[in-house]
């Protein structure tokens, strides 16, 4: 999520007011997650795509998961087990 929300910040500081920011805005590596997961209209959804994209790219390994979306193990974890609780 760390990483998610540098991105935005940098297309926000970075963007004018004149051009809307599209996927062609975004790193190859957040681009390719986004394109895999379905649109969303909340952080919630784009956090729980972030997630699961990031476990499926490193075939379940939660701790190169965590690694790879800038958060704790232990904060990987827990937002795993609140998707379930929701779900």
């Amino acid at each position: 999520m760390r990483e998610l929300r540098n991105v935005v910040e940098m297309l926000i500081a970075m963007g004018s007011a004149d051009a809307p920011i599209d996927g062609s805005d975004l790193p190859p590596e957040i681009a390719t997650a986004a394109a895999a997961a379905p649109a969303a209209t909340d952080l919630r959804t784009v956090e729980e795509a972030a997630i699961r994209a990031a476990v499926e790219a490193c075939g379940g390994n939660l701790t190169r998961a965590a690694r790879r979306l800038g958060i704790a193990r232990s904060t990987l974890y827990m937002r795993l087990a609140a998707l379930e609780r929701d779900a």
